[in-house]
Order: structure tokens, then C-alpha cells, then sequence
């Protein structure tokens, strides 16, 4: 640990207060005049850092969802739909239906019909629909309560019928739950990870660019900490400005596909997404730049 810290810039010299609120607010440092314009590797850096915030904030977006974000088929009533064959017997019917009235659970049973199947395709098949020439499979609508037990039903209905199958709309006896939003939080990881190889990348590529930059401001009296910082607010001004404009574009494209608005409190953290990455931009750089400087004799 002492040797991965052994050339970091002090605390102090590297991020202060004062560097923290310029990196957020984007104020020009007066020491970026020192070094030559950036040309077409900051224009990459800040794009870049806009493809990368753009699925930051749908996963920070979704992961505040309270609910889920497509709307989903419309199914029958009820909460649970047993399918049989469209070739299922009358008798076999019958005997489904009077062993589904048996089962701990089940409220009532009905089996759909024409007009109700109907209905349902007409979205997709259109109002008049030949129903007599589809084998379409005959469904039995069930309102559950209390005590169903999903595995057990389709055991029974299998030994009845082989082909029946139970579809469960909804958990009995349980309130509606919102998706587990971890896995969105999970796809952060690799974003950042993402993140920092590109400023670490973009750090490398301007450093190279400016070593002569670097020396000769060395030879004029310019300490090592007055050159890490200059560089590093060039790259958070990048990166920051980069991650706006990505997280502006990320916003918008959400309210286009969901026009009722943002879901849950996340979005308040998209407001420091650009100061966060602009800080990040600012640490990884100044420490790429001490390193260079190292090396200079």
C-alpha cells in the first residue's frame, strides 16, 4: 500500500475545496492558458464521455424505478389462466373444471369463451376473426385466494390432462412488489470501470502530447502539484462537460419513451453525475501527470 501512494500528490497540493468547485462548476483554471489548445483529443474525450453517461443514466433511472417500465399483455381476468388443447374433449373439460373447484385456493372457475378469446386477438388479428376455422387452445380463467399452491395444481391438472398448463398471473395473497433495482446498480460497475479507462486513456494521450509542454514549464520554476492540477482541471472540463451533455440526452430520449416522467428519487443524482466524473477525471489525471513528471530529467 506505501508503494502504490509512494508518488501521489499530497492531499492538500492535489484536491481542495476551491479545485472541487471549479471541476463542478466548469470554471476555466487560470493555468489552463499555459498549456497549448487540446484539438481533436479533447473533442474524442468529451464524446466519449457522453456514449458512456448515456447508459449510466438509464441504469441510474431504471434503478429507482418503482415499478415496472413496459406495459404488459393484456391477460384475462383474474389472476390465473389454466390452457388446455384446442383438441381437449368436452368431458375432459368437465373433469378439469370440477377438480380445479376442489383445489384449496381456487374462489371460481370459468372457462373463456368465444367472445371473450375473441376480444382478446382482435388487437392483433382484427375484429372479425374466423374463431371456428383457428385451433385456438381453450382457456379456463381462475380467481385465486388464500392457499393456492401453484406446483401442486399443475401436478393435479397434469395427471388429468397431460397438455394442461397453469399460468399464474399474479403471487396470491401478495401485494404488487417492485423489481429488484441491484441488478441495474450492478451495471454501474462496469460503466465506471468503462469510465476510467477512458479518462486514464485520454490522461496518457495529451500527456505524450505535452511532455515538451510539461518540461519546459519545469524549467521556467512551475512545481510538479501547479502542473498536475492544470492538467487535471483540463480533463475534468472535458469529462465533465461530456457527461452534461450525455446525461442531457439520457434524460431526454426517457421522457420520449415514458412521457409520465422520471421514477423514484435517482433522478436527483443524475444533477451530480457530471461534478462526480469531473472529479474523477481531475484525480486520475493529476496522478497520470506526476508520473510523467517523474520520469522527466
Amino acid at each position: 500500500m506505501k508503494r502504490l501512494f509512494a508518488n501521489a500528490v499530497p492531499w492538500g497540493d492535489q484536491i481542495s475545496l476551491g479545485a472541487i468547485r471549479d471541476v463542478i462548476t466548469g470554471r476555466r483554471h487560470a493555468g489552463d492558458h499555459a498549456l497549448p489548445t487540446s484539438g481533436p483529443v479533447g473533442v474524442i474525450t468529451a464524446l466519449g464521455a457522453a456514449a458512456l453517461s448515456l447508459p449510466m443514466v438509464i441504469a441510474l433511472v431504471l434503478g429507482g424505478s418503482d415499478g415496472p417500465v413496459t406495459a404488459t399483455a393484456q391477460v384475462p381476468d383474474g389472476i390465473a389462466t389454466v390452457r388446455l388443447p384446442a383438441a381437449a374433449e368436452a368431458a375432459q373439460i368437465e373433469t378439469v373444471l370440477a377438480r380445479i373447484d376442489q383445489m384449496p385456493g381456487v374462489a371460481a372457475s370459468r372457462t373463456l369463451p368465444e367472445t371473450d378469446r375473441a376480444a382478446l386477438l382482435a388487437p392483433w388479428l382484427g375484429a372479425d376473426l374466423p374463431m371456428q376455422d383457428l385451433p385456438l387452445p381453450i382457456l379456463i380463467d381462475l380467481s385465486l385466494s388464500q392457499g393456492f399452491d401453484p406446483a401442486t395444481a399443475q401436478e393435479v391438472l397434469t395427471r388429468i390432462a397431460p397438455a394442461a398448463v397453469l399460468h399464474l398471473h399474479a403471487d396470491p395473497g401478495s401485494s404488487p412488489r417492485p423489481p429488484d433495482a441491484r441488478g441495474w446498480y450492478l451495471a454501474l460497475i462496469p460503466l465506471v470501470l468503462a469510465f476510467s479507462a477512458l479518462i486514464a486513456l485520454a490522461a496518457q494521450t495529451a500527456l505524450a502530447m505535452h511532455v515538451d509542454t510539461m518540461a519546459t514549464l519545469r524549467l521556467i520554476g512551475a512545481k510538479d502539484s501547479y502542473i498536475t492540477r492544470i492538467f487535471g482541471y483540463r480533463a475534468a472540463r472535458h469529462i465533465g462537460w461530456g457527461t452534461l451533455a450525455g446525461s442531457i440526452l439520457g434524460l431526454g430520449l426517457w421522457s420520449f419513451l415514458h412521457p409520465g416522467g422520471l421514477p423514484g428519487p435517482n433522478w436527483l443524482l443524475l444533477l451530480l453525475l457530471p461534478g462526480c466524473t469531473g472529479v474523477l477525471a481531475y484525480f486520475i489525471t493529476s496522478q497520470a501527470a506526476l508520473r510523467w513528471l517523474k520520469g522527466l530529467t
